[in-house]
């Protein structure tokens, strides 16, 4: 800090800021969206006292808003070798571990992150899309329930629920689901698009693509592709090929995935009518 003049004309040094006074000044400058500048604090902390828990922790959290996965992946692993039961290291380095790719031991810092705390709604939201990617639909939707108990209107978890419900065939209860997700995020494209697709599986489709479709050619022309791609995996080939028509008549642009579809859905429909 800048020294001051005393009363009698003297100058009298201002107190160094102490090691709280600093990272408060970074935990604001976090919080403020000014990332750059918290680094720039948490690192020179970090100077001074190489293991300081918040600074690390701090940093770690930035890294992470940045996106610089194994940087941040490192400040948490560092924390844990000071305390391997720190539940916020444990969740930062397995949810830093997912982008790298590194799913296995991501799954075992999260497993170890909720054992200690099960409040830990991203843990367990994270938990759900690994068991969903092993298909494991079962153990996918106990943990996105996990984290809904914890947070209940939480759009993000109600939507990965509700897909989860559409890879296990139970649409009536992925509709429930989703429907009730757009009350809290209305403007979701995400939630509309899960969510018409859980409609169109169950033969629905004027209703699906009434959420789909906007107000450009092309906008339509995606969701006539989306729902005709349903109505095929359906084996309902008049419909879909009706859909992937129509896709094609709209777009403004040769639109080859939905000719791709229909090429497709001629041949199943042709396969299908054999004797």
């Amino acid at each position: 800090m800048m020294p001051t003049q005393g009363e009698d004309g003297s100058v009298v040094s201002a107190p160094a800021l102490t090691v709280t006074d600093r990272l408060e000044e970074a935990g604001l400058a976090a919080r403020e969206g000014r990332l750059d500048e918290a680094s720039r604090l948490y690192r020179e902390i970090l100077a001074v006292e190489s293991e300081q828990p918040d600074a690390l922790l701090g940093l770690a959290g930035v890294e992470t808003r940045l996106g610089r996965w194994r940087d941040a992946e490192g400040l948490y692993g560092r924390l844990l070798k000071l305390d391997e039961g720190n539940v916020d290291a444990l969740e930062g380095r397995g949810l830093s571990l997912l982008p790298l790719r590194e799913f296995a031991e991501g799954r075992s810092m999260l497993e170890r992150a909720v054992a200690l705390d099960a409040m830990r709604w991203r843990s367990w939201h994270a938990l759900g899309v690994l068991a969903d990617q092993s298909g494991d639909r079962q153990a996918a939707q106990t943990a996105y329930r996990k984290g809904l108990e914890v947070m209940p209107a939480h759009p993000g978890l109600m939507n990965s629920l509700g897909y989860s419900l559409i890879l296990s065939r139970r649409f009536d209860e992925a509709e429930q689901v989703l429907r009730e997700a757009l009350r809290y995020a209305p403007d979701s494209s995400r939630l509309k698009g899960n969510l018409a697709m859980a409609i169109a599986w169950q033969g629905r489709y004027a209703e699906a693509l009434d959420l789909l479709r906007g107000e450009s050619d092309r906008e339509q022309a995606v969701a006539f592709n989306d729902v005709g791609y349903v109505a095929m995996l359906r084996q309902d080939w008049p419909t879909a090929i009706r859909f992937f028509e129509q896709a094609l008549e709209l777009s403004p642009t040769y639109y080859q995935r939905a000719a791709d579809n229909l090429e497709r859905a001629r041949q199943q429909a042709r396969e299908a009518a054999k004797p």
